[in-house]
């Protein structure tokens, strides 16, 4: 699919994306972020799907469309405990049981998608050159199975490779996740092909 070189620059770049998002989502919540090693997978959609853990896990998603150059789905997926903790944190609730049903604290979660795909797309978009457009985001509570499959019949049945940075997300003690950017074969030659332009430039 692509050499070892165009793996780690397409890395770099996403990796760039995650340190900013976990920026701004520290800033956001007033706690310390700590992001892993991220982790690029170039696969088909299918072998992907199965590496993303237990498919019957109740998961929290703050999802995003990705516009543009290259088109693809930015997403953060939590544990719904974890979301949980997160909402408590945007909005203040300390109560031992927050409803991530509730209209007003799926809004916070959406402004955490919100904040965090606007930052990670920023970096991109300056170490790419490539303009990117996300969507409104849609906070999802189902199974890990259901979300991706919605998630993959997004990117369309023409992907059927696709590009996949994983980075564990951890805040503190009290909650952590992962976040996701998934890209089809077309996004990728097309950041590949930008930043090979700007740096002979």
């Amino acid at each position: 699919m692509c050499t070892n070189d165009e793996r780690d620059q397409l890395g770099e770049i996403l990796k760039r994306g995650a340190s900013h998002a976990a920026h701004a989502l520290a800033q956001l919540i007033g706690k310390n972020v700590m992001i892993g090693v991220p982790i690029v997978h170039m696969d088909t959609i299918e072998h992907v799907a199965a590496q993303m853990g237990d498919p019957g896990t109740i998961m929290t998603a703050i999802l995003m469309n990705v516009h543009g150059k290259a088109r693809g789905v930015f997403f953060l997926m939590f544990p719904k405990s974890s979301a949980e903790k997160i909402t408590g944190l945007m909005t203040g609730n300390r109560e031992k049981e927050i409803n991530v049903f509730d209209p007003f604290n799926r809004s916070a979660l959406q402004e955490v998608g919100n904040i965090l795909a606007g930052s990670s797309l920023a970096a991109l978009s300056v170490f790419s050159g490539l303009s990117f457009l996300q969507s409104v985001p849609e906070v999802v509570t189902d199974t890990r199975g259901a979300i991706l499959n919605s998630i993959l019949l997004e990117l369309g049945e023409h992907a059927r490779s696709i590009l996949l940075l994983n980075v564990k997300v951890v805040i503190e003690e009290e909650a952590s996740g992962d976040l996701f950017f998934f890209f089809d074969k077309e996004a990728m030659t097309n950041m590949l092909s930008a930043v090979e332009q700007k740096s002979t430039s």
